[in-house]
């Protein structure tokens, strides 16, 4: 026993898709995620700095808090990136994982929360100090495409839970003249009310 403790897991999204899994803490901040399979437990090849972050259309959603070079891959996924994995095809290969990128900071924007409803994935982002959240949707052509939602500049926005069953969520919104507030919002059409 390393003192931090196994984290068992499932995962389900809102097309029927199922994981589940074990993260296994090796410090404060690095862990190796296992899937529970039918012949025992597969380690994925993720970095240490990287979890899963949900499920949804099939995609394994993972953030990484490190560079990372997949095995058998040139290209390079960097710090406080959101990708995404396909179930099927990293139950198949844990070893040689494909990413697709949903997410890549820049000098200026950068991840603070990912959360998922029945269809879509929301992600929540300081840009210049600006609280964003985007909607994102996952294409038939495996690609993400994003939305951004109306919340006021000069906010500080966070995203409180969301639905599994249905496409509506709770975001905290509170700015320099505005009292915290929360907002009911619907990742379909990207509707937001008090």
């Amino acid at each position: 026993d390393n003192g931090y403790g196994d984290n068992p897991f499932v995962l389900k999204d809102g097309q029927g898709h199922q994981v589940s899994g074990v993260e296994r803490s090796i410090n404060t901040f690095e862990s190796e995620t296992y899937l529970l399979e039918s012949t025992g437990p597969v380690k994925l090849a993720l970095p240490l700095k990287g979890s899963l972050a949900g499920l949804l259309d099939g995609q394994l959603i993972v953030s990484i808090d490190e560079d990372w070079t997949p095995d058998d891959s040139t290209q390079t996924y960097v710090k406080g990136s959101a990708l995404s994995l396909d179930l099927k095809a990293t139950e198949k290969d844990p070893v040689h994982l494909k990413p697709t990128v949903i997410f890549s900071p820049t000098a200026t924007e950068f991840q603070q929360g990912i959360d998922t409803t029945k269809n879509y994935l929301l992600l929540s982002t300081l840009d210049n100090v600006q609280g964003r959240v985007y909607v994102y949707t996952h294409n038939h052509d495996g690609k993400w495409t994003r939305k951004r939602l109306p919340v006021e500049d000069n906010s500080t926005v966070s995203i409180v839970s969301a639905s599994a069953t249905d496409d509506r969520f709770f975001l905290t919104v509170y700015g320099f003249l505005t009292p915290p507030s929360i907002l009911l919002g619907n990742a379909a059409d990207g509707a937001l009310s008090l």
